[in-house]
């Protein structure tokens, strides 16, 4: 991104100056592959998009837009979530569960946001916005300086089914957001890399203390997309 807005400043303006004029309206196909770590654990996440996106200002240069995102995140081994719900977190009433090799799965329309360095250079950043999550049940190890053996140790459950963005941790469910830099490598063609946050739920079967079941990890991993343009 850094390196984005030095072009931007230093490269942009002569390279704007020499291209013809750009199109109204980008219509993308996308698949994105993400890659990171926590704990001694291996994260991943796959997905699969299409964004329509529509030109704004006199030059064109800013971009707003709208789509749908699949996405698969998973991870390699035991991996920790701890509790979700805005109301319990901002008084630090804070539990745990060590999920053990989860899967979740969503799919979610989608914002996006872009601006265009050069006709074929672009920062953008986008987000998930509504949508609805699934996966496997699986097992997770409950930790509470509240649990005096009325709650068992291990938990099961799944993911959280709804996904809504309501900013920070009064977000449910899973989304998805990307910052990136994109680059036209032919009219139809492109690449994308840079930063993937995407926010995961595991829901337990049953309530636990202070009357919650949901606990959330928070995952940043790099990335690499390539879209097309079919239209």
């Amino acid at each position: 991104m850094a390196l984005g807005l030095f072009m931007a400043l230093f490269m942009g303006p002569k390279a704007w100056s020499q291209a013809e004029e750009l199109p109204k309206v980008y219509n993308s196909l996308d698949l994105a592959i993400g890659a990171g770590s926590a704990s001694e654990s291996t994260l991943y996440i796959n997905a699969l998009s299409f964004q329509r996106e529509h030109a704004l200002l006199k030059n064109r240069r800013l971009l707003l837009g709208y789509g749908l995102r699949f996405s698969a995140f998973g991870a390699s081994d035991q991996l920790l979530y701890t509790t979700a719900p805005y109301k319990l977190t901002k008084d630090d009433l804070i539990d745990s569960m060590l999920v053990d090799q989860p899967f979740s799965a969503a799919l979610a329309a989608s914002l996006h946001v872009g601006y265009l360095i050069t006709p074929k250079l672009k920062a953008g950043f986008n987000i998930d916005a509504l949508g609805f999550g699934f996966g496997k049940e699986t097992t997770g190890i409950f930790t509470s300086s509240d649990n005096n053996n009325q709650y068992a140790i291990n938990q099961t459950g799944r993911p959280t089914t709804p996904s809504v963005l309501l900013i920070g941790d009064n977000d449910i469910g899973q989304l998805v957001s990307e910052f990136y830099l994109a680059y036209d490598i032919t009219e139809k063609l492109g690449v994308r890399g840079g930063l993937n946050m995407t926010f995961v739920e595991f829901q337990s079967d049953e309530k636990l203390t202070q009357d919650n079941d949901r606990f959330r990890h928070k995952a940043i991993l790099g990335f690499l997309a390539f879209y097309y343009r079919p239209f």
